[in-house]
This record gives structure tokens, sequence and C-alpha cells, in this order.
């Protein structure tokens, strides 16, 4: 089985993430910053990441355009992985 993990990081806290997920897995990473420049997002596994930050307003604008750009999606098991950082004042 062959997997895609998709990920969109500011600060590289997501991306540090998404790199682990698909070192565990064996799966081939994606950005979706890259991606985003193309037509439509094909993705070629059968198992779909998207790794992405929440923020105060939800999910990142970019997120939704992605994934309403991907195509081919009926036989793909599709997940998701959101990471939420906080601080202290």
């Amino acid at each position: 089985m062959r997997a895609e993990i998709s990920s969109f990081s500011r600060t590289g806290n997501t991306l540090a993430v998404a790199r682990g997920i698909a070192g565990e897995i064996e799966g081939r990473r994606i950005s979706i910053p890259r991606e985003m420049k193309g037509d439509s997002v094909d993705p070629k596994a059968d198992v779909v990441g998207i790794v992405f930050p929440v923020f105060g307003a939800g999910v990142p604008l970019i997120i939704k355009r992605f994934v309403e750009k991907m195509v081919d999606l009926d036989r793909k098991y599709i997940l998701g992985i959101c990471t939420y950082g906080d601080y202290r004042c």
C-alpha cells in the first residue's frame, strides 16, 4: 500500500510531524504550497494524509483550496492530522 503525506507548515512544527509520519509508514511527503501551483491535485497513493496547523480561525484557507483541487479520491483512504501550538503569556 502506497502512502502520500501532504503538509503545510508555517513555523516548521507541522513539517516535523509530517516528516515523522511519512518516515514511519515509508510514505512520500508532499509540500502543499508546491502542489497548489497546478490546476489539480491527483494523489497516486492508496492512503492520502493531510497534515496542517489549526489556527484561531480554524483550518487554513490553503488547506480548503488544496482539498477542493483533489481528484480521483473514490477508492482512497483519506486522513487529516492537525497540529496546534499554544504558549503562556
